[in-house]
């Protein structure tokens, strides 16, 4: 049985740092001419077919690092949730007047672009129901406006936004 965190006793940490430094002490002369380089390489080649089984395991574990450190997430209020295909969910409150322009910004920017948004308030009566408007989406945030008769006070607007 292979422990995926060790390889003959080193952790991946171990075994990397190990390589970088017998490539980095040895480039100069110990590998002056193509033969030689054609050497180590074959000599690489025949230890990675013999331990097969123990670089599958070493390969896993590695990946599932990389998996893990690809759902960066922020909860709360206002947070966000990045997935392994690149794309991000982002949430949060936004509060708006009646009839006045609101520039929302994410709690990070999109790398490229954002998608989609989608926003609902929370009235405590029918009668204060109002519509809203979103438009204007970046990178960095959108826009919202809000319009009722009659009721001026500010309301909070939940939004999710999508994109990637």
């Amino acid at each position: 049985s292979v422990d995926a965190a060790k390889l003959n006793g080193l952790t991946a940490d171990q075994i990397i740092t190990s390589a970088v430094d017998q490539i980095v002490n040895g480039a100069s002369s110990a590998m002056d001419t193509l033969a030689e380089l054609e050497a180590f390489v074959n000599q690489l080649n025949v230890f990675i077919q013999s331990n097969d089984t123990d670089i599958t395991a070493l390969t896993s574990a590695l990946a599932g690092k990389v998996d893990a450190a690809s759902f960066e997430s922020l909860l709360g209020d206002f947070g966000y949730q990045k997935l392994p295909s690149g794309l991000i969910l982002q949430w949060g409150i936004a509060s708006s007047p009646n009839d006045i322009v609101n520039t929302v910004v994410f709690p990070i920017a999109f790398p490229t672009k954002c998608t989609y948004v989608a926003v609902g308030g929370h009235a405590e009566a029918v009668e204060n129901a109002s519509s809203v408007m979103t438009w204007n989406y970046t990178a960095t945030g959108f826009t919202l406006d809000r319009k009722d008769v009659g009721y001026d006070f500010g309301w909070n607007f939940y939004y999710m936004a999508l994109g990637y």
